[in-house]
């Protein structure tokens, strides 16, 4: 008789093995869905980012070409105010270095 309980007792274990190792072969195939979902994101991210960074890079580039006209146009405005400068330095000047030498 103590063999009759001791293998229901075992049938049951099995039984619930087996359950136990269809709900795990369960979230097993769940899991590499979710690998594979997970992967496919990521690399659909990283292409997307991966665009606006060189979309943001080419804007940059621009500014810069506009920085280095806006540069050189100030450099250039820069030396005609100097020249200007100096010429009303000048036309002050030798007039009254022509008064106070030459008077």
């Amino acid at each position: 008789m103590a063999a009759d309980p001791l293998e229901i007792r075992i049938a049951r274990l099995d039984g619930g093995y087996e359950q136990i190792d269809r709900r795990m072969s369960s979230l097993e195939g769940g899991l590499r869905d979710l690998q594979t979902y997970l992967r496919a994101e990521f690399t659909v991210l990283r292409t997307e980012l991966h665009e606006e960074i060189q979309r943001v890079i080419a804007r940059v580039d621009r500014v810069e070409g506009r920085v280095d006209h806006l540069e050189g146009r100030v450099g250039r405005v820069d030396a005609r105010v100097d020249m200007v400068l100096y010429g009303l330095v000048v036309a002050i000047l030798v007039p009254i270095f022509l008064r106070v030498f030459f008077h």
